[in-house]
């Protein structure tokens, strides 16, 4: 049984993990410009040649805060799309992986050199998978943030402080009427 801190800890570390390698440069490559006459180099980060890839992260952060909110179905349902974000994430960058194509507009790119930053990011994205996967199945066991945070309904039996009655807007020192009786008319 993964506990509740180790799952959100690791969709966090999942997702600013994204974030921060697309913020490295992934690619580099020389620009043939004016048919030979000279070249330049041309340089793309994860974020540029992956361009969902940063909100995606993002959103695992956002959601993986959102965790701790929530609780029930809900939870559950959240850890699944955690889960398939996850999937878009790595399907995102392994196809980049693979494929290796750069949008560079109209120039063309001589020397093509891939870092392998574009690993690192498809692993972090892999945790996020795992991490909203066993949030999914687990989630229900776990703790909720507790009965504090809700608002508390409040009975007549209870007897309330003096601090409790000025805080609902009635007067702590008037005397109650004993015998209210019919309204007058």
């Amino acid at each position: 049984m993964t506990s509740r801190r180790t799952t959100i800890a690791l969709l966090l570390v999942g997702g600013a993990g994204v974030l921060l390698v697309c913020a490295l440069q992934w690619v580099s490559a020389t620009v043939d410009v004016l048919s030979g006459v000279s070249t330049r180099t041309f340089t793309a980060t994860g974020s540029e040649v992956v361009p969902q890839a940063s909100p995606l992260a993002v959103v695992v952060i956002a959601g993986a805060l959102a965790v701790l909110a929530v609780r029930g179905w809900v939870r559950q349902a959240l850890g699944v799309l955690l889960a398939l974000i996850g999937l878009l994430l790595a399907v995102a960058i392994v196809g980049f992986g693979i494929n290796r194509r750069v949008d560079a507009g109209a120039e063309t790119l001589i020397d093509l050199q891939v870092r392998p930053w574009w690993v690192l990011a498809a692993v972090f994205a892999l945790i996020v998978i795992v991490s909203g996967i066993v949030c999914a199945v687990s989630s229900r066991r776990w703790p909720s943030m507790g009965s504090r945070y809700e608002r508390q309904g409040t009975s007549r039996a209870q007897s309330r402080s003096p601090w409790e009655v000025l805080d609902a807007g009635d007067d702590p020192t008037a005397a109650p009427d004993p015998d209210p009786g019919p309204a007058p008319a």
